[in-house]
């Protein structure tokens, strides 16, 4: 996962996380994770779509029943192994709605582990991108959401989605980084320009 960044990348995000809360009584989480669910079922669906394939390969050239339990059998074992190593090819077996239900939960889990739901003005954001599912969510305290509207939120996280898109997901975050910084100052100012850093600045992720 951290391949999506390199080291000097790294430091420049958080440089920008700093810089986007200064002034403000906000914290910003970026999260990326590998995948959001085990989506299990899809893995099964793959395996018999393979074990089909074998066996229909199979009594095309022969007559054998043993030798079709056999191929049965290994494409049974073959494809479970093949599922999980190589989890994009169950992609075609996942519907939108199912990976979007799983995205959520992990960003709800992730929100309240990292202690997010837990800061004094309940202003921070969780920026978490599932990059198996191509989806990145924005999630923030309840009591934010009274304040900062869906419509700005949602901007925040188009700018996650394009730059990750165009395969510049260092550009991406760092102007959805400074776009929320904005929204901090302007509905969570802190006049001291002191910012108290409730949440370490750091980039998570998830494997």
């Amino acid at each position: 996962m951290r391949k999506l960044f390199n080291e000097n990348e790294i430091k420049t995000i958080k440089e920008e996380i700093r810089r986007a809360e200064l002034g403000s009584n906000g914290e910003i989480v970026p999260v990326f994770a590998r995948s959001s669910g085990n989506y299990h079922a899809a893995k099964y669906i793959f395996t018999i779509f393979l074990a089909f394939i074998a066996a229909a390969i199979t009594v095309k050239f022969s007559n054998s029943d043993s030798l079709l339990l056999l191929v049965l059998a290994l494409s049974f074992i073959l494809g479970i192994n093949i599922a999980g190593q190589f989890p994009i090819l169950c992609a075609p077996f996942i519907t939108k709605s199912e990976m979007l239900e799983e995205v959520n939960r992990r960003a709800c889990e992730y929100f309240y582990s990292y202690n997010l739901g837990s800061t004094h003005k309940g202003s921070a954001l969780l920026i978490y991108t599932s990059c198996f599912e191509h989806i990145t969510i924005v999630r923030t305290d309840l009591r934010s959401k009274d304040i900062v509207s869906h419509d700005e939120l949602q901007e925040v996280c188009n700018l996650i989605t394009q730059g990750m898109k165009n395969k510049k997901p260092t550009e991406g975050l760092i102007n959805a980084i400074k776009k929320y910084g904005e929204l901090l100052k302007k509905y969570f100012p802190n006049d001291s320009l002191i910012n108290n850093n409730e949440l370490q600045n750091r980039i998570h992720f998830i494997n």
